[in-house]
């Protein structure tokens, strides 16, 4: 992941569904929360109702910054307030989750 590269504070990420996995799908959530502790994130934002295994594994994990929402304007609402001068902002989820949206509403709100 591009974000563990990164040093220092400012490392955001919005996680969203995965689509396809069939019955593994809660372990393979379960899998990205415990990897985000690992790359040290501020703030991990979940979305969607099969990301709450995401935000466990996180937490079971020792991520503290963990925001879990149910609509894409509420993930952008946390992400604006997250959001500190240089941060770095990985967006990731299935096509089925349309996470274009959140990047969309981020820059229009952005830009405002």
């Amino acid at each position: 992941m591009m974000l563990s590269a990164l040093e220092g504070k400012g490392k955001l990420a919005v996680l969203g569904n995965m689509e396809g996995l069939g019955s593994q799908s809660e372990k393979f959530h379960y899998k990205i929360g415990k990897l985000c502790t690992r790359i040290k994130l501020d703030t991990l934002i979940t979305y969607g109702p099969k990301a709450r295994f995401i935000a466990r594994g996180a937490k079971d994990n020792g991520l503290n910054r963990i925001i879990c929402c149910k609509t894409y304007k509420e993930v952008v609402k946390s992400l604006i307030g997250s959001l500190k001068p240089f941060s770095a902002v990985l967006v990731k989820g299935s096509r089925a989750t349309q996470m274009e949206n959140i990047v969309e509403e981020l820059l229009c709100s952005l830009k405002r």
